[in-house]
């Protein structure tokens, strides 16, 4: 991913730290395979990506 997005040093130690590789490995599906065409949608939808926002470092209110 380094080398295909051209991340810097930084943005890749931050990828490793926050656990990216792991986080898209889970992430992995096989819907377009299993699913029905008619439910495929619904079914991604149900597993949507999930967004990190650390790098905001907003804290618990």
């Amino acid at each position: 991913m380094t080398k295909k997005f051209g991340w810097s040093k930084n943005v890749f130690i931050h990828q490793i730290e926050n656990k990216s590789y792991e986080k898209f490995l889970i992430n992995q599906t096989n819907f377009d395979k299993t699913v029905p065409e008619k439910y495929k949608y619904q079914a991604k939808l149900a597993v949507k990506d999930e967004y990190t926002f650390d790098f905001l470092e907003l804290g618990k209110s």
